[in-house]
């Protein structure tokens, strides 16, 4: 018989997240609205944008989902799926799913930082040059002092700002509904470029904006019972995402329609056409709620991944420390608000491909993960498992392959390949300096 060698579980007395706040929680950190959207829109056609955002849940999130529940309930411990492959696959595939998941985070977190920015500029457009950039720096560190404080504190701002901003959302769609003009999927797609473009740059924001369901996991130690509550967050918070996505996406095509004129910060242009200057405003003050909770959450999920492989000794241990009264990581918090103050500097409009294929690899590394553990032994079922064997699971990873190809295939520009490949054997090669000599492997292994 075989058994998993499990992590220890945190020592540190932290005030955990409810149910409800993890739900918000990962709504947040998925979703937090229909901004981002929009290049789909114009990118690739009405139609086959929303066509893209239906069956992403169903051909992505899911199988996420359901991966993400079970490998919970059977290793409810910081660090999520970077502990989970240090587990399954050793220390090498470990590291670098803990690499991926922190380059994720880091364009990610500095994408929200930038958009807060320019959703700021509609409303003051005087914030220019230099403005810019320090207008962003004050949002990462108002976020940092808040994280500082902990998971349960992060989690009301989860609830409340939530539902403030989906307020605007909520009347943009009824509103636009009752003002149906326009067939919403025509046309089909942008008829000035091939389907397949159009296919490939609908479903990389997709990526985009369905990726996170695996981010709290890596503060798993810090909820309420999240080998139960996991399962029912992930999935009430993936069916909330997809609804949030369509139906104000519908409704502004029904009553608008321009669909070529769909670009970033549309929403808030479409809520004025339909509603009028104080829904304008509304929609632009949505955003910038919006984009500061993505950020909050992110970097709570992020700071953990770090924390946790400061641990282990695969980064400096001195990123490990705890905060002496709130027991949060604050100098993994740190860490990461320098990084992103510094990244913030640049524009990472383009760098949605680079997330999407990192996101992509470590979603795989879950995958494979719970493919290995299902072939070992371990001391008792989970709470909850995926209603399916071994083969049953590679069928289930098949989407998310075909999605990987997809984006792998028609993203052939030099510059994008070179950057994800320095950016790949970077991790590789920290690895090799540090991690290979100072981390634990052979204790994470399946071991007989």
């Amino acid at each position: 018989m075989t058994r998993l060698k499990s992590w220890p579980q945190i020592s540190r007395t932290v005030r955990k997240a409810t149910r409800l706040q993890l739900v918000f929680m990962i709504y947040a950190a998925v979703c937090g609205g229909a901004f981002g959207l929009e290049e789909m829109v114009s990118g690739s056609g009405p139609g086959l944008a929303l066509v893209v955002l239906a069956l992403m849940p169903l051909v992505f999130s899911l199988p996420v989902s359901l991966a993400v529940a079970e490998m919970t309930a059977r290793f409810p411990v910081e660090g999520g799926s970077y502990r989970w492959a240090a587990t399954a696959l050793g220390g090498f595939w470990g590291a670098q799913s803990g690499w991926w998941t922190w380059l994720t985070s880091a364009i990610m977190n500095t994408l929200y930082a930038v958009l807060f920015v320019s959703y700021a500029k509609q409303a003051f457009p005087a914030i220019t040059g230099r403005g810019e950039w320090m207008l962003a720096i004050a949002l990462i560190w108002i976020v940092y002092f808040l994280n500082i404080k902990g998971i349960h504190l992060i989690g009301n701002a989860a609830i409340f700002l939530t539902i403030l901003l989906l307020v605007p959302f909520a009347v943009t769609t009824v509103l636009g509904l009752s003002q149906w003009k326009f067939n919403p999927v025509s046309p089909f797609h942008d008829p000035s470029k091939p389907f397949l473009a159009g296919l490939h740059a609908s479903v990389a924001i997709a990526i985009w904006l369905y990726a996170g369901y695996d981010k709290l996991s890596a503060a798993a130690e810090e909820t309420d019972n999240p080998q139960r509550n996991f399962l029912w967050a992930l999935l009430l918070a993936g069916g909330f995402s997809a609804l949030s996505y369509l139906l104000p996406t519908i409704a502004g095509l029904a009553a608008v329609g321009n669909w070529q004129s769909w670009t970033t910060g549309y929403f808030s242009v479409l809520a004025g056409k339909i509603g009028g200057p104080w829904l304008e405003g509304a929609m632009i003050a949505s955003a910038l709620l919006s984009n500061f909770l993505l950020l909050a959450v992110t970097m709570l999920s992020a700071s953990r991944v770090t924390m946790t492989m400061a641990q282990d000794k695969v980064l400096p241990s001195r990123l490990a420390a705890v905060h002496s009264v709130h027991q949060t990581p604050v100098r993994s918090l740190l860490f990461n608000a320098v990084i992103y103050s510094l990244l913030a500097l640049f524009n990472f409009q383009q760098l949605i491909f680079l997330n999407s294929v990192f996101q992509i690899a470590n979603i795989l590394i879950i995958f494979a993960s719970l493919i290995a553990i299902r072939g070992s032994k371990s001391e008792q079922l989970p709470a909850f498992q995926v209603p399916c064997g071994r083969g049953g699971l590679i069928v289930l990873m098949l989407p998310t392959c075909i999605l990987a190809l997809v984006i792998g295939l028609e993203s052939t520009a030099p510059k994008e390949l070179l950057v994800l490949a320095v950016a790949a054997l970077a991790g590789a090669i920290f690895y090799w300096i540090r991690g290979r000599s100072t981390a634990q492997e052979p204790a994470r292994r399946i071991s007989a």
